[in-house]
């Protein structure tokens, strides 16, 4: 009461000046609060599609050695199948013929060519066929140490193609050999494919 008395008071353009700011500073008061509460609104939904990201992300942390030796298990039984190296794919076929010529010696074979080729596995973007085509000489019981070692490799090799053939003697040889004859010599020709995991 005494402040509208002291309103009266006033002279008139000085009331319709004080009224303007009263009523101005009242609206500021209510834009204000609308801002804040359009603001608080926004705010509240984000953090409301926030919390399950934020639940799901505590999960994650609570679960990350779980996770980790997962993902560690998963690899070790993927490097079983193919390569999972961040080589080259051409720097793996190397190594990939590098170790067949390798199998080969250890058996006693003779490697009279070999030839790397790479293509994309058929229905697989993420993998890679390395076959090395391979052509070896030697005795049976060589050949049969060659397979086994091809046999426990790993990641595991597949023999696609297979041309066994018995090495035809020069006369000089047939007339070196005894009279029982001596180890026969085959000549394999072969493909062999492994699997590399793209980069």
């Amino acid at each position: 009461m005494l402040r509208i008395n002291r309103l009266k008071v006033l002279p008139l353009p000085a009331r319709y000046v004080a009224l303007v700011i009263v009523a101005v500073l009242t609206m500021s008061v209510a834009l204000n609060g609308l801002f804040a509460l359009r603001t608080y609104m926004a705010y509240s939904g984000a953090v409301n599609d926030a919390v399950p990201r934020i639940e799901r992300l505590m999960g994650y942390a609570e679960n990350e050695r779980k996770l980790r030796q997962a993902n560690q298990d998963a690899a070790r039984q993927l490097s079983q199948w193919a390569y999972v190296s961040d080589a080259d794919a051409g720097q793996v076929g190397a190594q990939l013929q590098q170790e067949l010529r390798a199998y080969a010696q250890a058996a006693s074979l003779t490697v009279t060519g070999s030839q790397i080729i790479q293509e994309q596995a058929p229905g697989d973007d993420a993998l890679i066929e390395l076959t090395v085509e391979l052509k070896i000489t030697g005795q049976p019981d060589g050949l049969e140490r060659f397979f086994d070692a091809l046999r426990v490799h790993r990641p595991i090799l597949s023999i696609t193609e297979l041309s066994v053939a018995q090495q035809r003697l020069t006369l000089a040889r047939r007339r070196t050999q005894q009279p029982g004859g001596g180890p026969e010599m085959l000549t394999v020709s072969m493909r062999v494919v492994a699997l590399k995991v793209l980069s």
